[in-house]
């Protein structure tokens, strides 16, 4: 989907394709009841959009990502996303990515991170929940102003939060995370 504004997208399934959801130059769209699964890349996509809102996302078993969020875009909200089983549950990353809202996001049992941060700042991320991954929440440098509370980190193989180089996040004390034991 490129260049598609103020339109509202919901109840669709994308499955064994090499992207599930491409969104590319889209603004205040609303999306809403998306499953993406069993995808040869990444679950969904969405890069250069602006002001657009995510509901009730779900993208599991994807080989790449289940949710990539990156090269510009500012004010999108996502809620009630859950991206279990990919390589990469969440990431959040590109310096001109700014301003997104995510609420309600369950990343679990992911090969690698359950939520990466990277290059991208003055973000929000509520109600966390990133369990039996690599790394629960890994965030990398130049990730300044980002907000994290409220969520549940635990049984991660490597670390539950884990700060990659100088940032000035500050996760409140509303967290609970615990490393693994064996």
């Amino acid at each position: 989907m490129q260049h598609t504004d103020n339109s509202d997208i919901s109840n669709m399934n994308s499955s064994e394709n090499y992207y599930g959801f491409y969104i590319l130059s889209s603004d205040n769209n609303t999306f809403a009841n998306i499953t993406a699964e069993y995808n040869y890349n990444d679950g969904l996509v969405a890069q250069y959009d602006d002001n657009n809102t995510f509901d009730n996302i779900t993208s599991i078993n994807n080989d790449g990502y289940g949710i990539r969020l990156g090269s510009s875009g500012v004010n999108n909200t996502f809620t009630n996303v859950v991206a279990n089983l990919n390589n990469i549950g969440v990431s959040v990353t590109d310096d001109a990515l700014s301003n997104t809202l995510l609420f309600n996001i369950t990343a679990n049992s992911n090969s690698q991170y359950g939520l990466w941060i990277s290059d991208t700042s003055n973000n929000t991320f509520t109600n966390i929940t990133a369990n039996s991954n690599q790394y629960g929440i890994y965030i990398m440098s130049n990730s300044d102003y980002n907000t994290i509370n409220d969520s549940h980190i635990e049984g991660n193989a490597q670390y539950g939060i884990y700060f990659r180089n100088q940032t000035t996040d500050r996760p409140d004390s509303g967290h609970r995370h615990r490393k693994k034991r064996s």
